[in-house]
């Protein structure tokens, strides 16, 4: 379980918070949720094995809600680089695909090789 903090904007209303807490409660994996609208955060406990920070922004945006910038406290959790080790995995993917261009490139006549 995990436990993950979203500052949203823009400030929600009473009923706002009603509408979101239940879309969210109804998301597989999550357990808890709790919006207080007077520091507009939402306060969210899933299972990571079922779901994921993703899936929380996307069902937010979907309720016409916006995280909050990371200078302006987007979100917080207690499981350390669990977003940071999804950035470096798309960062890895990126770059094994740009190297499996490169070497497309030099095995089809790139440099060094001699046209017959």
């Amino acid at each position: 379980m995990a436990d993950i903090v979203f500052k949203l904007k823009p400030a929600p209303t009473e009923a706002d918070a009603e509408r979101l807490v239940e879309a969210v409660e109804n998301m597989n994996g999550v357990t808890e949720a709790t919006l207080d609208t007077a520091t507009c955060r939402l306060f969210v406990t899933f299972d990571t094995m079922r779901m994921g920070d993703i899936e929380l922004e996307r069902t937010l945006k979907d309720n016409g809600f916006e995280v909050a910038t990371e200078d302006e406290v987007g979100f917080m959790s207690d499981v350390p680089g669990y977003t940071q080790d999804a950035d470096k995995q798309e960062q890895d993917q990126a770059a094994a695909t740009d190297m499996t261009r490169m070497n497309e490139i030099d095995l089809n006549g790139g440099l060094g090789a001699e046209s017959t």
